[in-house]
């Protein structure tokens, strides 16, 4: 069986851009003596990353995080990716990972998958870290023997997990 790799990157240019370094609002933000209200979004690495991946929203999250409970930790002191042995990660994907880590906008990255031998589509998710805030996820790289649509899972989660389904979707805890 062949495995299908699903690379989220959006641009090939990272050698080229720099993220903006200040923006008028963050200059003011500090002048006036407001850097906790900072939004999440302006930091430079934020916005670096979104111009190659796609940034998961706090429910996208819940539904990868509910369809791939396991996690494989590497950054912020941690590296558990020696311990995956889940499946063989595609070389495409290895590449992909590798050059997401070698952009060092990421504070740590997970594996995250089903760890059950009839599921086989991993993830892995960079994520940013603000004070003040949840880390920030973008969706790096995906693969599998035939990678389901993110759509489909999202159904799946949904009419297995009503109750958990409407939490995610109001927000409640």
């Amino acid at each position: 069986m062949t495995t299908e790799v699903a690379i989220y990157r959006k641009l090939n240019v990272a050698h080229l851009i720099e993220p903006q370094t200040e923006t008028i609002s963050t200059q003011l933000r500090k002048e006036l003596g407001f850097e906790r209200q900072q939004p999440p979004h302006s930091s430079p690495r934020i916005q670096k990353a979104a111009l190659f991946w796609p940034q998961l929203s706090p429910k996208e999250f819940a539904i990868w995080e509910w369809y791939l409970p396991t996690m494989y930790l590497r950054g912020s002191g941690y590296n558990e990716w020696a311990a995956y042995n889940f499946d063989i990660i595609p070389d495409d994907a290895l590449v992909e990972i590798k050059e997401a880590i070698d952009m060092k906008v990421f504070d740590f990255m997970e594996i995250r998958t089903p760890e059950r031998k009839h599921m086989t589509d991993p993830v892995v998710i960079g994520y940013v870290k603000i004070p003040g805030y949840d880390p920030i996820g973008f969706l790096i790289v995906r693969w599998g023997e035939s990678l389901i649509p993110f759509e489909e899972i999202r159904r799946q989660y949904i009419r297995r997990s009503p109750i958990r389904w409407l939490r995610t979707f109001l927000q409640l805890p």
